[in-house]
Parts: structure tokens; sequence; C-alpha cells
């Protein structure tokens, strides 16, 4: 705590003195002249040459892949649009430089026009450096069409090329010319089985726990699973093999699912006081991304969730609100802000761009603990595997609503002709736990007249208590709220467990405070390729809270028992201590917009998995600490699109190490990561 509070202030003095010494210096920008009297003649100037029209521009995080680009990026303050101001830093809206994905907001909304405000920055790139998405191609804005195709996926965790869907998807894009700040786009995306190459072991599992539950022994349970076994692997082989199925029902069984019909719904835009765009989320974030970071809540490929961010501003003051499921929304951010001293002192770069913020973020029915039951086959016979309900879903027990609280401070620097440089400080709270500090700062240069390249470079430190976590919503979050892999442990007799996130925080609460960094850094040349890195990790400092703690403990599964109502006992049993190695990720993309007829894009991000792994074992690909994207696009003609995909997504399995010959199987139900392989024809119209 004292270290924690030092920093704190040493950050505040640093931040005193800078503007002092800022306050006695003359601005890079050319001031703006005092106002004219009334009726007073005015000299009129030649308009500049007005830039190429560009896209409209989204978030400036350097390491993302997911929205708009640089390759597409307008200049800032580009003649003509009154809202591209010389005002790169709105205030609190330029926390969105680090938001990712189809949700992610520019750092280039403004307070005023370019007329009240002279001295914009014509040749500097603002918004984020990236533009493609794993989705869909990007549609005129008056389209009706149809696309269909194919896609590969797994029936169980052994294999991915075991099951063939046809995908179909009659949709249409609305621009009404009465209102043109609205953008609508809405399908019916629907997958038939095609064809099954492995049977459907799911079922034998069935098969032998109606039998346990029947009585049957555990001999008689083997061969009635060997039986179902025998009578699916040779599937394959038979004529119903390629039988045309129904639809796939796991795209449809949850409530929220419903709304993914809304293709996406956008009114005004980055360059406006008021932005809302809905639509299914890649990628969400709030502010600075100290609390929500790339939060992603279609992680698992069974789930789809149609998010919402709605932002706007007046003045000097505004609002930025995520919320990730407009049904059955379960992770919701607010961020209010304020630039109080902008109209005292406009003409100072320091002053006028200081904004206080403060934040809240809820997360409900966050799970508290999972849920056991006593396992069929070797080597879980008789010891705990998680429960899955209906829909394949882990259950848990124990969830807790999660507030976060938060207030931040940032300002600009430097603010130049091609580069800028702005700092911030974070602070926030998790309400009943820990709380964390963040000190960072992003700097953004643009080269060219006009610009053809941009570079983006963000940095942040972390302090924190052991029972916090900064970027608590992060790209890993609807996993790692179930299994946090960064404290896996095997118990004694060897299975593989996982505690929840938050047992986690509980379970290291006594332990040592920690230090964490965070480092993303893009570069982009306009209309050729967009690249980027970046990297986190925290470790332990300093002493421990109670001398005597060694390490987060946690239940020894294989140790417990089950009582007659199947509820798991483990009072009694010792304790295994995790070693707390601390927290890890790299997240690496590319992309390559050749022209408005061929694009491609690729994403990898690994996190640190405890388990039987050292470090971040980059590129195994045969992980599930990994995410993979990749895409590629080709526009033969005006009215088609073809589309080819390579993911690997997170699944629930409920079996794996299917032995055929053996005519053996063991539950899995743990997230595992899988591959999986699409490719789409996209044809219509425009009117």
């Amino acid at each position: 705590m004292g270290g924690a509070r030092i920093a704190a202030y040493a950050v505040a003095v640093v931040f005193l003195f800078t503007a002092t010494a800022v306050t006695a210096q003359p601005t890079d920008q050319p001031t703006d002249p005092p106002p004219a009297p009334p009726n007073a003649p005015t000299k009129s100037k030649p308009a500049p040459k007005p830039e190429p029209k560009q896209p409209p521009t989204r978030a400036d995080d350097p390491g993302d892949t997911s929205g708009t680009s640089a390759a597409s990026a307008k200049p800032a303050d580009a003649p003509g649009d009154a809202h591209n101001a010389d005002k790169d830093h709105k205030g609190h809206k330029d926390h969105k430089d680090h938001k990712s994905g189809a949700t992610k907001k520019s750092d280039n909304k403004v307070r005023h026009s370019t007329h009240s405000r002279p001295g914009g920055r014509p040749h500097f790139l603002k918004g984020e450096l990236s533009r493609l998405t794993a989705a869909r191609p990007n549609i005129p804005d008056r389209f009706v069409g149809l696309s269909t195709g194919i896609s590969a996926l797994p029936k169980d965790i052994d294999g991915a090329l075991n099951t063939l869907y046809m995908s179909i998807e009659p949709q249409i894009d609305i621009k009404l010319p009465k209102l043109p700040n609205l953008k609508m786009s809405f399908g019916l995306p629907l997958r038939f089985q095609l064809a099954e190459f492995r049977g459907s072991f799911n079922r034998c599992l069935d098969v032998g726990l109606n039998a346990r539950a029947m009585g049957a022994t555990q001999a008689d349970i083997a061969t009635a699973t060997a039986t179902c076994i025998s009578d699916e692997h040779d599937l394959v082989s038979r004529a119903e093999a390629f039988a045309f199925g129904g639809l796939r029902k796991l795209d449809w069984d949850e409530f929220s699912e419903f709304a993914k019909v809304i293709r996406y719904v956008r009114y005004g835009g980055d360059e406006r006081k008021i932005n809302l765009d809905v639509g299914p989320a890649k990628s969400q974030s709030l502010g600075h991304g100290t609390v929500i970071r790339r939060y992603n809540p279609n992680l698992d490929f069974n789930t789809t969730r149609v998010g919402v961010t709605f932002d706007a501003y007046h003045s000097y003051a505004g609002f930025e609100s995520v919320v990730n499921d407009v049904l059955n929304p379960d992770v919701a951010g607010f961020l209010g802000f304020i630039r109080p001293l902008e109209p005292h002192a406009p003409n100072n770069v320091f002053l006028s761009r200081l904004s206080f913020g403060g934040s809240a973020v809820v997360g409900r029915n966050v799970p508290g603990r999972i849920r056991y039951q006593r396992g069929l086959f070797a080597p879980s016979e008789g010891l705990a595997v998680p429960t899955l309900d209906s829909d394949q879903d882990i259950v848990t027990m124990d969830n807790d609503h999660l507030i976060i609280l938060g207030v931040d401070i940032e300002t600009k620097l430097i603010r130049l002709e091609h580069a800028d440089l702005k700092v911030y400080i974070d602070l926030q709270k998790i309400l009943g736990k820990g709380k964390g500090y963040t000190v960072g700062g992003l700097a953004r240069l643009s080269l060219g007249h006009p610009p053809d390249k941009a570079l983006r470079i963000r940095g942040e430190l972390h302090y924190f208590e052991p029972n916090y976590m900064p970027s608590f919503f992060d790209s890993f979050f609807d996993v790692h709220k179930y299994q946090y892999l960064q404290a896996g442990y095997r118990s004694s007799d060897g299975l593989a467990y996982f505690p929840t996130k938050l047992e986690y925080l509980d379970a290291n609460a006594r332990g040592k405070d920690r230090v964490g960094a965070y480092l993303s850094a893009a570069l982009s040349v306009l209309g050729k390729f967009t690249v980027g890195l970046t990297v986190r990790g925290s470790f332990a400092v300093g002493k421990a809270r109670d001398p005597g703690f060694a390490g987060p403990q946690f239940e020894d599964y294989s140790r417990c028992s089950f009582a007659a109502d199947e509820s798991l006992d483990c009072s009694g049993v010792a304790k295994i201590t995790v070693d707390n190695a601390g927290y890890a990720s790299l997240r690496i993309h590319g992309e390559m917009p050749f022209n408005k007829y061929v694009q491609g894009f690729v994403i990898y991000e690994v996190s640190s998995n405890s388990l039987d792994r050292e470090g971040l074992d980059l590129l195994n690909f045969d992980a599930d600490n990994e995410l993979f994207l990749s895409g590629f696009r080709l526009k033969p003609f005006s009215w088609m699109w073809l589309q080819g995909e390579v993911h690997r997504h997170f699944f629930v399995p409920r079996v794996s190490n299917v032995d055929t010959g053996a005519d053996t199987l063991q539950q899995d139900q743990n997230y595992r990561s899988a591959w999986t392989f699409a490719a789409s024809l996209y044809v219509g119209r425009t009117y």
C-alpha cells in the first residue's frame, strides 16, 4: 500500500511540474485569433486542397485488427468536415485509442468544428490502424443478397474435419436517404448439417450415464459404452453420413442468440457527437482499457452475442458506454468525463486537454466456483469433472456480481503537426476486493504530405494489490472466468483442474502486491499493410500480506468424496498450493488491404498457462491458451464476394481421447481450443 501511494503521489507531482513547465511555454500550434467584433470584415483564405475521401475511422489502439484502419484513415481536420477539427482529444473520448474490434471508438471525436477552431492538422492521421474483420465482407450501404458456404466444425476435441455444415444467410443492408447517419443491416444466419465423418460419441457418454443411473456396474457401463462406440465409429462408410441434416441447434439454444439477426445498427459515427453501434461484438474496450480491454464476448464458438456501444458528448463533457449483450447482458461499463479548463486556456496544450473521468463496470453473475459431478470413465472414474447443463455450458455456483469503480486523469504533453503524446493515470477498485494503479502514455506519429504512414506506441505500468487484476475483462475473460489457466494445477491423481478467475483472486488475497506492464505498437502504410504487436505481463513484488502465505491454495478434488446427493465434500482434505508465477500474453496481428478487390488478415493471441507448460509456448497451435483468426476476401465482380476463414475457437467438449480400436473414451468437459474452417460466397445487388 505504501509503495502504491508513493508511486501515485510521485506521478501527481510530475503532472503538476509538467503543467507548470508547459504553461510557461508557447504551444506548438497556431493560436486562435481573438474573436472578431460583430459585423467586422474578414479576409477569406483560399480553401486548402481537400484530401481524398476516406471511410470513417475508429479507435487509436496500436495492435488490433478488427475495425477501420489507417489504410482507410483520413487525415485529422480534413477540410470540409465540421467534426474533424484540431481537437484530436475531445476529452476522455481520446481514451478510445486502445479500443479494439467492431465497437471501437475513435480518438478524433471533437468538441468544435474546424470553422470555430483554426489551426488543424491536415497531415496527421487519427483513428485506429486496423480495418479488417473476420465476420463478413464490407458491403455497400444499400444491398440485398444471400450468402452461402461450407464450414467444418469439431464434433469433439479429437478432430476438426469431422462435421460439415452448409451455411445460408439472406441479408439486407439499409441506408435511409432522410436519415443519412443511420445505417442498418439484418440477416438470418443458418447452419444445416451437410455431412458427418465422425460418430456422435456424445451419445455414447449418455448411454454410460443412463446405465449408471439405473444402477449398472462399472463393467456393464463399459460394455454398453463400447457397443455404442462400435456402432458409431464406422459412420463415415454409411450412406447416412452424407445425408442433409437439420439446423444446428447449438447456434440457437440461448435467448441472447436471437439478437444475431442484427448484423449492425449504426447511428452517427466516430466523428460526431453521438455514436451508436449495435452488432455482434468482436472486441470491446472502455476508457484506457484498464478494466475492459479487448473483451471478446463471442470467444465461445457456440455463443453469439450482439453488443452495444453508445457514446455522446456535448461541449466539454460526455460519456462512453459498452454492453456485451442486448438481450442478456452480464458485462456493462460506463465512463463519464469532463474537460473543464478548455474554455479558459484554449491555446495551452496541457491545460486545454486536461480531462477527468469516472467509470463504473459491472460483471453480472461472474462464476464463483465450478460445480462438479462424478466422472464415468478412466482416468476420471469416480472423480470430479465439471458439470455441464443441457446447453453444454459449465455449471457454476456461488456466483457474484462484480463492481469495479475507477477515476482517471489525462492530458496531452506534446502536439505537433505530425505527432502528439498524451499521458494518463487511472485508479480502479473492485468492491470487496483489491485496487490497482496505472500510469500510461500514447505516442502517435504520421508521415507524408498527405500522410501515408502512421505509427502508434502505447505503454503502461501497473501496480496492484494481490486480489485485483488490471483489464479484468480482457480477450480471454469468457474462458478464464470458468477456468483461469494461469492458476491451473494437477490433483494428487494427476487430473487437471482450474479455479475460476474470482476463485483465484480470493485465494491470492493474502499474497504479494504485483507489478505489471503493457506495451502495444502498430505500423501502417496506407493501402498496403498494417502490423502490430502487443505484450502484457505481471509479477509479484515485496512481501506477502500474510507472512505464512506460500501461494494460492485450491481443493485437491481427487481426494474429495461425493455425498448421496452427488454433492462434493472436500472437508478435511489438504489443499494444493499453486506456484503464483504471474500473467503474460502476446498478441500479433497483420493485415493487407491490397485494394477493394483483395483483402487478408491474421490475428494470433496467446496467454500464459501454468499447466505443464513454460512461458507462452508461442505458435504451438495445439494448446488451449491460443486464439487464432484469419481470413481472405476476393471480390471478382461488383455483385460477388468470396471469403475463406481459418479460426481457432473455444468449445466445451463432453468427450475426448476417443479410441475406436479399444472402444473407449474419456470425459472432458473443460474449455478447449479447436480449429474451424469456412468458405463463403456472397451474391447480391445494390439498390
